[in-house]
């Protein structure tokens, strides 16, 4: 607080600042105040030393806690993207083990020696069709032939036969089997010697 001086005249008595006009028992007070004012100070700021230690701790709490939801949408994004796509998958696989047996109808349809020459070369191109769609998706038949030793993982035993020659090796195979992206799509059914 800035002290204001008192007009000055020429008399002696009028001379002095207002700290001299003051009675002595204004002047403690003032001092008082002046004390108050200091602790006031010194106590807020102490106390702004604390708030920002706990500001800052609450910032480094608050970015702790914005990290890990960062991370837990990510890893939400990522798993619902592998769900659509397993549902995707799942939806193409039903239609292309539909369009599986209708490529075996065809090819049963070709096996059938009473069709004429012109309904056999339709069978065929429409055979070809399919396999090459089949082949867009990424659809493989699978390597089997008469001879090849029994594998659970890619044929379904129809029926066995007592060969003791051919025991555990597959004798016919009545349905292909086909792969999508090396995984089994459809198994193939055999019949296997015991």
């Amino acid at each position: 607080m800035k002290r204001q001086k008192l007009p000055q005249n020429d008399s002696q008595e009028g001379r002095g600042d207002i700290n001299s006009a003051l009675d002595p028992q204004e002047k403690n007070l003032d001092d008082t105040n002046t004390e108050f004012l200091g602790q006031t100070q010194a106590t807020v700021s102490q106390n702004n030393g604390v708030v920002n230690s706990n500001s800052q701790d609450s910032q480094v709490d608050y970015k702790d806690k914005y990290l890990r939801l960062l991370a837990e949408y990510s890893n939400f994004v990522k798993q619902k993207e592998a769900e659509i796509q397993n549902v995707v998958k799942f939806a193409n696989r039903n239609l292309l083990l539909k369009v599986l047996d209708v490529l075996d109808d065809i090819e049963m349809g070709l096996k059938q020696s009473m069709i004429s020459e012109d309904t056999r070369n339709i069978l065929n191109i429409l055979k070809v069709k399919l396999e090459q769609l089949l082949a867009l998706e990424g659809v493989c038949e699978i390597e089997l032939k008469v001879g090849d030793k029994y594998d659970a993982n890619k044929c379904e035993v129809v029926n066995s036969v007592d060969n003791q020659a051919m025991s555990g090796k597959i004798i016919e195979i009545l349905r292909k089997g086909y792969t999508i992206s090396d995984r089994i799509l459809r198994t193939a059914k055999v019949v296997v010697g015991k």
